[in-house]
């Protein structure tokens, strides 16, 4: 109807023009935004409306360096609000996907010298746009000024309790504990959606700090969340703060519960490496054995609960089973950890070749030393001195002395002279 409109003069055409571009934007259709804006343009001249309507599908499209002309050009024809704010906003916003950072500042420095004069009401949206992009662009000393100025003026409302949220996260993760609750606050008296994830996020604080159990009244508040992946975390922390608490029967039930609701969880594998601990500590050594080795055996399984679920089990066993538990650790480390646990297997298994393996594979002079004793141990109790005596030549080229060689040589030597 609107399109036939178009050519008839028994109608405003601008106004046709402006429903029709708008009808079209909401049905996503942006290609007919800007074909018909042409047309519209040709029938009415340049309007700031019709111009306006373009850049908004130049926008959608990803256009971002022309639309932001075509907003600064609709703001030049003149517009009325919201429209004209929404310009202002969407073209800095243009500007910052394009990486023009002092363009989008200035455009919303510009936005609020001309909102806060022909429309004051609006004036918060572009200074939620300032506080967003003072925060991004890590320029914190005008962040929290804005951001607290912002509290003090508008203390209610959506966009308050987002600069909340921004403004608690910034002095909660500088460790400013009593600013963080104080701008929390009056969203924690609240039924604010944010409400869950400001809780979840105290709680991670308070856990961090040692605080278990002030961390578990915020994980309390944060299991009452809508969002499911909040109420996820708040349990995997209020498991942790259990755990630390040393409660393990409530750890193995919260861990149980975790299981039933979030087994596709990638936490999950954290979750059963604690299960498996509180069960140890309660005396169910087979049962924490069994799922440590599903977890440490899970490809899907994070590395460092891996490799805490490997070092449990080597803990946990004796002899060869410690041992083979050790091979499946050692590709997983690194440096002087991975040099100590294979020191850890020779001296296990009393395997003099291990040992010597030990002193060639790592720079270490203290572990070389050990690993060169327990060998030359396994070379005494055998009665070997030519081994014996090629472990004293080691150790003197790697250490530059065999004197913790020596006495097994020595006595060994002076037994057969004997």
């Amino acid at each position: 109807v609107l399109k036939g409109l178009l050519s008839s003069d028994e109608v405003p055409r601008d106004r046709v023009c402006e429903l029709l571009l708008k009808s079209l934007l909401l049905q996503g259709d942006l290609k007919g935004v800007l074909l018909y804006g042409k047309r519209c343009e040709d029938l009415c001249g340049e309007k700031g409306i019709i111009v306006y309507l373009e850049a908004e599908a130049l926008y959608g499209q990803g256009d971002y360096g022309e639309a932001s002309k075509a907003y600064r050009r609709a703001i030049q024809l003149g517009l009325g609000y919201p429209e004209k704010l929404n310009a202002y906003l969407n073209m800095a916003n243009a500007y910052s996907n394009l990486g023009r950072d002092l363009d989008t500042l200035s455009v919303l420095l510009e936005a609020e010298a001309v909102v806060s004069k022909e429309k004051p009401s609006a004036l918060p949206k572009v200074w939620y746009s300032l506080i967003t992009y003072y925060y991004n662009k890590a320029e914190f000393e005008y962040f929290v000024r804005r951001a607290e100025e912002f509290l003090r003026r508008y203390p209610k409302g959506k966009l308050s309790d987002s600069v909340r949220v921004m403004l608690g996260d910034y002095y909660l993760d500088r460790g400013d504990i009593e600013k963080a609750e104080r701008v929390y606050l009056p969203i924690l008296k609240s039924s604010s959606p944010l409400k869950g994830n400001i809780s979840l996020n105290l709680g991670w604080f308070y856990l961090r700090k040692g605080l278990p159990e002030r961390s578990l009244a915020f994980f309390s508040i944060a299991l009452s969340s809508g969002e499911k992946e909040i109420r996820e975390n708040a349990l995997l922390g209020a498991i942790r703060a259990n755990f630390v608490l040393k409660r393990w029967r409530k750890c193995l039930e919260l861990s149980q519960e975790f299981e039933e609701k979030y087994g596709d969880s990638q936490s999950i594998f954290l979750v059963r490496y604690l299960k498996a601990l509180s069960l140890e500590k309660l005396g169910s050594k087979e049962k924490a054995v069994s799922i440590l080795e599903e977890v440490s055996s899970s490809s899907s399984a994070p590395k460092e609960v891996v490799v805490s679920a490997l070092k449990k089990l080597v803990d946990l066993s004796e002899g060869r089973k410690k041992a083979a538990y050790i091979d499946l650790l050692l590709p997983l480390l690194e440096g002087r950890e991975k040099a100590e646990y294979h020191l850890m297997k020779c001296q296990v298994l009393e395997d003099a070749t291990e040992c010597l393996k030990v002193s060639y594979l790592y720079p270490y002079k203290d572990i070389v030393e050990r690993a060169l004793v327990q060998a030359a141990k396994v070379f005494y109790q055998e009665k070997d001195v030519s081994s014996l005596e090629k472990v004293a030549k080691r150790a003197r080229k790697i250490l530059g002395t065999s004197r913790s060689i020596d006495p097994f040589l020595e006595k060994l030597k002076g037994g057969r002279r004997r």
